[in-house]
Protein backbone atom coordinates (compact mmCIF):
# COMPACT_ATOMS: atom_id res chain seq x y z
CA UNK A 1 0.00 0.00 0.00
CA UNK A 2 1.36 3.14 -1.38
CA UNK A 3 -0.53 4.89 1.88
CA UNK A 4 1.76 7.31 4.10
CA UNK A 5 0.59 5.53 7.44
CA UNK A 6 1.08 8.65 9.39
CA UNK A 7 -1.36 10.51 7.59
CA UNK A 8 -4.27 8.04 8.48
CA UNK A 9 -6.86 7.76 11.13
CA UNK A 10 -5.26 6.11 14.08
CA UNK A 11 -7.82 3.56 14.17
CA UNK A 12 -6.41 2.69 10.58
CA UNK A 13 -3.49 2.44 11.87
CA UNK A 14 -4.03 0.35 14.53
CA UNK A 15 -6.01 -2.49 12.42
CA UNK A 16 -3.58 -2.80 9.98
CA UNK A 17 -0.79 -2.91 12.15
CA UNK A 18 -2.16 -5.42 15.02
CA UNK A 19 -4.47 -7.68 11.58
CA UNK A 20 -2.48 -6.62 8.36
CA UNK A 21 -4.41 -7.55 5.38
CA UNK A 22 -7.44 -9.50 7.38
CA UNK A 23 -8.31 -5.76 7.86
CA UNK A 24 -9.44 -5.02 4.67
CA UNK A 25 -11.18 -8.37 4.26
CA UNK A 26 -14.97 -8.53 3.97
CA UNK A 27 -15.05 -9.81 7.58
CA UNK A 28 -14.73 -7.74 10.91
CA UNK A 29 -12.21 -7.58 12.94
CA UNK A 30 -12.24 -7.35 16.50
CA UNK A 31 -9.71 -5.94 19.06
CA UNK A 32 -11.11 -4.65 22.70
CA UNK A 33 -13.92 -1.64 21.90
CA UNK A 34 -12.77 -1.70 17.95
CA UNK A 35 -14.74 -3.74 16.03
CA UNK A 36 -14.49 -3.11 12.12
CA UNK A 37 -12.57 -3.09 8.45
CA UNK A 38 -10.91 -0.67 6.38
CA UNK A 39 -12.02 -0.34 2.70
CA UNK A 40 -11.25 1.81 -0.61
CA UNK A 41 -13.18 4.36 -2.49
CA UNK A 42 -12.54 6.31 -5.56
CA UNK A 43 -13.20 10.00 -6.05
CA UNK A 44 -13.56 10.37 -9.24
CA UNK A 45 -12.96 13.97 -10.42
CA UNK A 46 -13.79 15.68 -13.81
CA UNK A 47 -10.48 17.74 -15.37
CA UNK A 48 -12.05 21.14 -13.47
CA UNK A 49 -13.17 19.56 -10.36
CA UNK A 50 -16.74 20.93 -10.96
CA UNK A 51 -18.06 17.50 -11.40
CA UNK A 52 -17.88 14.12 -9.83
CA UNK A 53 -18.73 10.09 -10.23
CA UNK A 54 -20.85 8.31 -8.67
CA UNK A 55 -22.40 4.94 -8.65
CA UNK A 56 -25.75 3.73 -7.43
CA UNK A 57 -25.54 1.21 -4.23
CA UNK A 58 -28.31 -0.95 -4.42
CA UNK A 59 -27.17 -2.23 -0.89
CA UNK A 60 -27.36 1.21 0.78
CA UNK A 61 -30.07 2.83 -1.64
CA UNK A 62 -28.29 5.60 -2.48
CA UNK A 63 -25.17 7.35 -5.04
CA UNK A 64 -21.72 6.86 -3.50
CA UNK A 65 -18.23 6.84 -4.44
CA UNK A 66 -17.10 3.38 -5.88
CA UNK A 67 -15.37 0.95 -3.30
CA UNK A 68 -14.59 -2.43 -2.16
CA UNK A 69 -13.21 -4.11 0.44
CA UNK A 70 -9.59 -5.13 -0.12
CA UNK A 71 -10.50 -9.05 0.19
CA UNK A 72 -7.48 -9.07 2.04
CA UNK A 73 -5.62 -7.16 -0.42
CA UNK A 74 -3.09 -4.39 1.51
CA UNK A 75 -2.92 -2.73 -1.65
CA UNK A 76 -5.76 -0.44 -0.88
CA UNK A 77 -4.37 1.81 -4.21
CA UNK A 78 -4.96 -0.87 -5.97
CA UNK A 79 -8.38 -1.49 -5.11
CA UNK A 80 -9.15 2.33 -5.86
CA UNK A 81 -8.33 2.46 -8.75
CA UNK A 82 -9.40 -1.21 -9.94
CA UNK A 83 -13.11 0.28 -8.58
CA UNK A 84 -12.27 3.72 -10.36
CA UNK A 85 -12.07 1.60 -14.18
CA UNK A 86 -15.33 -0.37 -13.45
CA UNK A 87 -17.40 2.98 -12.76
CA UNK A 88 -15.79 4.51 -16.01
CA UNK A 89 -16.36 1.45 -18.21
CA UNK A 90 -12.63 1.41 -18.49
CA UNK A 91 -10.61 -1.77 -19.97
CA UNK A 92 -8.20 -3.57 -17.42
CA UNK A 93 -5.28 -1.49 -19.18
CA UNK A 94 -6.24 1.91 -19.30
CA UNK A 95 -5.64 4.27 -16.43
CA UNK A 96 -7.44 7.18 -14.31
CA UNK A 97 -5.36 9.96 -13.85
CA UNK A 98 -3.57 10.72 -10.65
CA UNK A 99 -4.02 8.67 -7.36
CA UNK A 100 -3.59 10.19 -3.75
CA UNK A 101 -5.31 9.62 -0.45
CA UNK A 102 -7.37 12.19 -0.08
CA UNK A 103 -9.52 11.30 3.38
CA UNK A 104 -10.28 8.49 5.39
CA UNK A 105 -14.46 8.54 5.56
CA UNK A 106 -15.79 6.49 8.89
CA UNK A 107 -19.14 5.21 9.18
CA UNK A 108 -20.54 3.93 11.79
CA UNK A 109 -22.81 1.32 11.40
CA UNK A 110 -25.44 -0.06 13.65
CA UNK A 111 -26.22 -3.81 14.20
CA UNK A 112 -28.06 -5.33 11.54
CA UNK A 113 -29.03 -8.97 11.28
CA UNK A 114 -26.60 -10.80 12.61
CA UNK A 115 -23.66 -8.39 12.40
CA UNK A 116 -22.50 -5.88 15.33
CA UNK A 117 -22.16 -2.90 15.78
CA UNK A 118 -18.69 -2.15 13.61
CA UNK A 119 -16.66 1.07 12.17
CA UNK A 120 -16.22 1.33 8.58
CA UNK A 121 -12.94 2.98 7.99
CA UNK A 122 -12.73 4.45 3.98
CA UNK A 123 -9.45 5.12 2.33
CA UNK A 124 -10.70 7.70 -0.13
CA UNK A 125 -8.06 7.95 -3.07
CA UNK A 126 -8.52 11.05 -5.59
CA UNK A 127 -8.22 10.03 -9.54
CA UNK A 128 -8.74 12.79 -12.60
CA UNK A 129 -11.15 11.67 -16.17
CA UNK A 130 -13.06 13.18 -18.62
CA UNK A 131 -16.45 12.92 -18.37
CA UNK A 132 -17.23 9.96 -20.19
CA UNK A 133 -20.81 10.02 -21.87
CA UNK A 134 -21.39 6.55 -21.83
CA UNK A 135 -20.90 4.87 -18.41
CA UNK A 136 -21.58 1.65 -17.43
CA UNK A 137 -25.05 1.25 -16.33
CA UNK A 138 -25.30 3.07 -12.36
CA UNK A 139 -22.49 5.22 -12.51
CA UNK A 140 -23.52 9.00 -13.12
CA UNK A 141 -21.45 12.21 -13.17
CA UNK A 142 -22.82 14.61 -10.57
CA UNK A 143 -22.44 18.86 -10.16
CA UNK A 144 -19.94 18.83 -6.95
CA UNK A 145 -22.38 20.66 -5.03
CA UNK A 146 -25.24 17.63 -5.18
CA UNK A 147 -22.94 15.60 -3.52
CA UNK A 148 -21.85 17.50 -0.16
Amino acid sequence: MSVDAGALDERVQHLLSRFGAAACGAELVYDGDLCGHITAAARIWNPDRTRVLQVWSAKNERWQLPGAHGESDLDLEKIARREARRALGLSIDAEPDGSEVAEVNVKEIAEYWNTPAHVHLEIVFEFQSEERAELPRGARWFDVAETW
